[in-house]
């Protein structure tokens, strides 16, 4: 019998594998499936999220099926037949239209059970729901500080409340909330604040090393690069993947007039992989580069 089948409606990450007639067993990523000989006697639907399950069978009466596509096709087996199976998914229940298509006739098909497995679909529904929470941070936070680029503060410090709102314990979004506490009221303010930010960030290392960095970067603004070495260390030790905080603290130690430090940590910087002038500057002056003197020719 040549069939295709198309499946719409379902959300995520979910792949498809069919049971046939002749008790062969095939997979399909894309949940649409190209022509086959044998009629389909099982379907699943597995989903590809953190990790692999069934969360939907679908039992098809093949005998019935097949009689409904010899009325359909009038007996004529070199007619292609589509399958369409449209979904109707929600957090209560799921519903399924399974309609027989050929010759621009159609059918509706209705000999089929359905079984869900309620503890994996509902392991799918809350990993869907972190997926698009996830995605909304994502945005709200990219336009934040889009508007912290246009000098809009008001407007990111919304967007922020909006992330903290949606998710109390998000990182970035307190190192969001630092950077335009500094633009807006200055860097004392900002430092008055530093064991809060620090706390509330400390659970996501990646955005606790943000904050040591964006502290490190103040006290460097201040010319204070002692006490700015220390935070970009810290920076170092929660986050060491970032070769930023490497690159940071040898530009530190130039200031500080130890090239032998300033190049431990450029090299480093660089084996992670991260790339700026700063750091060609430390590499090609062996960690001699008087950047100093350069901030004040740049201010003159």
């Amino acid at each position: 019998m040549l069939w295709s089948m198309t499946l719409s409606g379902l959300e995520g990450n979910n792949y498809l594998e069919v049971l046939d007639v002749s008790f062969k067993e095939y997979k399909n990523e894309n949940l649409e499936l190209p022509m086959f000989r044998f009629l389909p006697k099982r379907l699943e639907i597995v989903y590809r999220g953190d990790y692999l399950y069934c969360w939907l069978t679908l039992r098809i009466n093949y005998q019935k099926l097949y009689q409904c596509i010899q009325k359909l096709t009038d007996g004529n087996e070199e007619s292609p037949v589509l399958f369409d199976l449209v979904f109707e998914n929600s957090l209560k229940k799921t519903d399924l239209k399974f309609l027989l298509i050929s010759n621009k006739k159609s059918v509706v098909f209705t000999n089929w059970e359905m079984q869900i497995d309620k503890n994996h679909k509902q392991s799918m529904q809350d990993h869907l729901l972190d997926v698009i929470e996830d995605e909304t941070k994502r945005t709200l936070l990219k336009e934040a500080w889009a508007l912290v680029g246009e000098k809009k503060y008001a407007l990111a410090q919304e967007k922020c409340n909006a992330l903290l709102t949606l998710d109390p314990r998000y990182g970035y979004a307190y190192f969001l909330e630092s950077r335009l506490l500094c633009y807006k009221e200055g860097f004392e303010a900002c430092y008055a604040k530093k064991d809060y930010f620090i706390e509330k960030t400390k659970h996501e290392p990646a955005a606790l090393a943000h904050i040591y960095n964006n502290y490190g970067c103040l006290l460097d603004e201040e010319l204070r690069y002692e006490e700015s070495k220390t935070y970009f260390e810290k920076a170092i030790d929660v986050y060491p993947k970032e070769g930023l905080y490497a690159c940071n603290l040898a530009e530190m130690y130039c200031k500080l007039k130890n090239p032998k430090k300033a190049m431990e940590y450029a090299e480093k910087s660089r084996k992670l992989g991260y790339e700026s002038e700063t750091l060609n500057l430390i590499l090609e002056s062996k960690g001699t580069h008087d950047f100093v003197k350069m901030r004040e020719e740049y201010t003159q």
